[in-house]
């Protein structure tokens, strides 16, 4: 029989494992099954958010490399600049 669901001991909870079985063994069952949906919807949740992070770092890693090419693109234009005269 399951002694304990969530850290929380069924006799704590007014439930033992003695006289009507039938009726604590139901009450363990729901709470069980209660314990397990909420760890699914738990991990759902926690899937959902660790791809929204991947995501968002996608995103930035292209976000630097854009910026890193411009930063690139404008050094060399600015070494055009010191190699010829474009004074006006």
């Amino acid at each position: 029989m399951l002694d304990s669901i969530g850290g929380s001991s069924l006799s704590s909870l007014g439930y033992s494992n003695s006289g009507n079985g039938g009726e604590n063994a139901s009450t363990a069952e729901k709470l069980q099954q209660n314990n397990a949906e909420q760890e699914r919807k738990a991990a759902a949740a926690v899937s959902r958010q660790a791809e929204r992070s991947a995501s968002r770092a996608e995103q930035l890693q292209k976000q630097a490399e854009q910026l890193e090419s411009r930063g690139t693109n404008r050094v060399r234009e600015a070494g055009l600049g010191s190699r010829l005269d474009i004074t006006v």
